[in-house]
């Protein structure tokens, strides 16, 4: 593929957004700043960021914050990232009350 000369900023997200793809090829995957770890290290795992544990856990960002400021969750701090102790998280999980669910129960729109 050829890269037409781009004016203005030069980088690689330039230079994706100013090339064209043909009808035989196919458009460019999107630009991800982060991967994912597989499940089987998430569960094996001593902490796991913020992005893992909203993953795991079904927790919003915002409100697993809100926990760590409480101090319902621990946490610690390494190079500027900050890491969900694992075991921390679990326990206040399975602390929390039981969901109480009719059978016949359903949700009105």
């Amino acid at each position: 593929m050829i890269t037409p000369p781009v004016s203005g900023p030069v980088g690689a997200r330039a230079r994706l957004l100013a090339t064209t793809a043909t009808q035989d090829e196919a458009p460019p995957p999107p630009l991800k700043h982060r991967t994912r770890r597989p499940a089987a290290n998430i569960a094996a795992a001593i902490t796991l960021t913020i992005d893992d544990a909203v993953l795991v856990s079904g927790i919003g960002r915002t409100r697993l914050y809100e926990l760590i400021a409480q101090g319902a969750i621990d946490c610690r701090k390494c190079a500027g990232r900050t890491l969900i102790v694992a075991d921390s998280l679990r326990d206040f999980l399975m602390n929390l009350p039981r969901a109480k669910i009719s059978a016949g129960q359903q949700k009105v729109a």
